[in-house]
């Protein structure tokens, strides 16, 4: 596996464009507007991309929200289908965040109906901080958003 910043916007927007991705990513609202996505349009976003044999694996989308605090959202793709890579690119993406961006502490919002995403984010250390109750609506139900973070370890290179 390998790991960049990436910058093609073209590749990017077709990756979060793929029906799969923008049903899974998105609420009722956003699921049609990620069709017509524009990933250079989005101010204080970053996107990092790992290589599996070459073919994306998966992209992080990282949001400046401060000084110190990122929020991640996380796209798995069809390279990275196996739980053990899976969990082998978190953990390359975690520690290219600590060595190359201002990062004390990396968030995410999720979806409770998004179970898979949440159990993937505790079994590569984030923990539940906080829900934001019945605030994302999917299929026309509302869901809590779990609030999920880990900070930067004491080990990081800095």
């Amino acid at each position: 596996m390998t790991i960049e910043r990436w910058t093609d916007y073209e590749a990017i927007a077709a990756i979060l464009r793929q029906p799969e991705q923008a049903l899974s990513m998105g609420d009722d609202e956003s699921t049609p507007i990620l069709a017509s996505i524009a990933p250079q349009t989005l101010a204080n976003h970053l996107f990092v991309l790992v290589r599996v044999a070459g073919a994306p694996g998966a992209l992080w989308g990282l949001a400046k929200r401060n000084a110190v605090l990122w929020e991640a959202h996380v796209c798995i793709l069809p390279a990275l289908r196996k739980p053990a890579a899976r969990d082998r690119a978190f953990q390359i993406m975690l520690d290219w965040v600590w060595n190359n961006l201002p990062c004390e502490r990396l968030i995410s919002e999720i979806p409770a109906c998004n179970w898979q995403a949440i159990r993937y984010a505790r079994r590569n250390g984030a923990a539940e901080f906080g829900r934001n109750p019945k605030a994302w609506l999917k299929g026309g139900k509302l869901w809590d958003l779990v609030c999920m973070g880990i900070g930067k370890p004491a080990t990081a290179v800095e």
